[in-house]
């Protein structure tokens, strides 16, 4: 994601074996979460992001091989910002340190890939698509952007709780959303075996509710 980089994200080694077993055998797992707004530490520096300034998204850029385009991002962003989604975003020297979508409100998350829809509870924000870019990870970043956006949560959208998603084998956004007091409410399951599909879902909690697509 370096400035002027154009070469594009190859994949890792293991990554094109792992893709084609996908194909035959495979488990998906989303996993929600859900974080009370009533009392958390926000961030010492709070505002060390920027809220809605879509122009750093000139910086965006293609750095891991299920990311989207530059151009298809920027059309997403485009139809996120039509909805009234919030970018959160912290560039410096011509890169995208950080980004990430809040929404004040959402009543229903729909997942294609997993054919499922997550109903989040009532005065719910809803945070998703938070990146750091590699070059800055293990630093703390990811924590304290999530630390500010919880604040503009409860104060700017008058949330009582956050819902957030990772997936099952995403261990370093899973451990950071429990460090900040964030609980597992339940996971829409995808399996395949040898092209047959299954779907299903998993409540931990009486909060998670989900439907068929």
């Amino acid at each position: 994601m370096d400035k002027g980089c154009l070469v594009p994200p190859r994949w890792r080694p293991g990554e094109l074996a792992r893709a084609v077993r996908r194909r035959l055998w495979h488990r998906l797992e989303l996993c929600f979460y859900l974080r009370a707004l009533t009392t958390f530490t926000p961030p010492a520096d709070a505002r060390f992001l920027r809220r809605d300034c879509f122009e750093d998204l000139q910086y965006y850029r293609r750095t891991e091989v299920d990311q989207l385009s530059e151009t298809a991002y920027q059309q997403e962003a485009q139809r996120r910002r039509a909805a009234g989604y919030h970018l959160y975003t912290r560039a410096e020297g011509g890169r995208l340190l950080y980004y990430g979508w809040m929404v004040d409100r959402q009543e229903r998350s729909e997942d294609p890939q997993l054919g499922q829809v997550f109903f989040p509870p009532p005065r719910s924000s809803v945070i998703f698509d938070c990146v750091v870019h590699p070059a800055v990870r293990g630093q703390g970043l990811y924590q304290r952007a999530l630390r500010l956006m919880m604040l503009d949560a409860r104060d700017i959208a008058d949330a009582a709780q956050v819902c957030m998603g990772a997936f099952a084998d995403n261990v370093i956004s899973r451990h950071v959303m429990e460090k900040l007091g964030f609980h597992h409410i339940g996971s829409m399951v995808l399996t395949r075996r040898f092209g047959l599909s299954r779907r299903s879902a998993v409540a931990v909690t009486p909060e998670f509710r989900t439907a068929r697509l």
